[in-house]
């Protein structure tokens, strides 16, 4: 399929290799996605031909390594992008805190704490009474 295939303004970050721990994962041998797509491309094509599943589970690893080796290379280029962007002021929208949009648009808590004139002024001139009763 084309999706899978990498786009022209894809950008590359050197060799996506899986955690060490993942040395023996399936489909290490070819190195490029756009290798794998075409192995998955040919897979699907003798599959349709035979109706076997022992053709569809392989089509199904191919499938996930492309996808382990298209998340590794995204995030490298999230965190360069987090990198890049660490010091100046403003950050764009992807690399911004989620969350959600009530809790976006609260108040933050310096906001929150300041008081206006008036109850500073209340505040001050009639302040806390402090009392005890003599049992």
């Amino acid at each position: 399929p084309r999706s899978l295939l990498p786009s022209p303004f894809f950008i590359s970050f050197g060799a996506a290799a899986p955690p060490a721990r993942h040395s023996r994962w399936p489909g290490s041998r070819c190195t490029s996605c756009a290798e794998r797509a075409r192995r998955i491309c040919k897979r699907s094509s003798r599959s349709l031909n035979r109706s076997s599943p022992s053709y569809a589970s392989p089509s199904k690893i191919v499938r996930t390594s492309i996808a382990r080796v298209l998340t590794v290379i995204s995030q490298k280029q999230k965190s360069a992008l987090r990198e890049a962007y660490k010091k100046k002021k403003l950050l764009p929208l992807d690399l911004r805190p989620k969350k959600t949009r009530a809790i976006r648009r609260r108040l933050t808590k310096y906001q929150l704490s300041l008081k206006t004139e008036r109850e500073k002024k209340r505040e001050k001139y009639f302040p806390m009474r402090k009392y005890a009763i003599k049992a």
